[in-house]
């Protein structure tokens, strides 16, 4: 994580943008602060799959998964891990695996939760079972000062649902004017959280506008 921030401060000297750095990289640590508060640091490790697509096939993230570094920050374990950087996978593969929570790539190609609850062979896993099967956020993978935090803090309430590290809605928001001078709306923000493609995915209503608008 900290080499991508280190490309980054380096893009915005050559591009003559280094005066964002500071305070863009201020926002980032105090961010990550707040969210490491949040954990108790007694919560269960969370076992995790994460599957990846393009319009020819599924492949699971394994030992160079850029999210590998995201899950140990929440105490979340990618349970393919150990092994190639990327692998298919067979039926047998998906069962020993069998994590508590599956999540899915938003790119290149967008998988559904509720393709995956529906699917007999998919219900051998546990996390299937459950109904914690969750499309991803679709964040630029690739401006972390900026978008980290949110994944991060994404990753710790989805994984431990008894964090709470703030108004997940309200940073998405408030990232996105910072960084852009872009003002999000509820179903901008919708969009971006995946929320109707995680409808019927466990606990996941907790990111709605509709939870927010009723918890005021």
């Amino acid at each position: 994580m900290r080499s991508e921030i280190g490309l980054w401060r380096k893009m915005a000297e050559l591009c003559g943008a280094s005066a964002i750095v500071g305070p863009t990289l201020g926002r980032y640590d105090a961010d990550m602060a707040v969210i490491a508060a949040s954990l108790r640091g007694d919560e269960k490790p969370v076992s995790v799959l994460a599957v990846v697509a393009n319009s020819a096939k599924s492949w699971v993230g394994g030992s160079k998964y850029y999210l590998n570094e995201r899950l140990d920050l929440v105490r979340g374990v990618n349970v393919a891990r150990v092994g190639a950087a990327t692998a298919t996978f067979s039926l047998e593969q998906r069962a020993l695996f069998d994590p508590d929570v599956i999540l899915l790539q938003a790119f290149p190609a967008p998988l559904d939760p509720r393709a995956f609850l529906d699917d007999p062979a998919w219900r051998l896993l546990r996390a299937v079972r459950a109904g914690k099967v969750y499309r991803m956020p679709d964040f630029p993978n690739f401006l972390a000062p900026v978008f980290d935090p949110l994944l991060v803090r994404w990753l710790a309430e989805l994984l431990h649902p008894g964090v709470d590290a703030g108004d997940m809605r309200a940073a998405v928001r408030l990232a996105y004017h910072d960084a852009f001078g872009y003002d999000l709306d509820d179903e901008a923000i919708d969009e971006l959280l995946a929320v109707e493609a995680n409808r019927r995915s466990f606990g996941y209503g907790r990111f709605s506008s509709e939870r927010r608008a009723s918890a005021k």
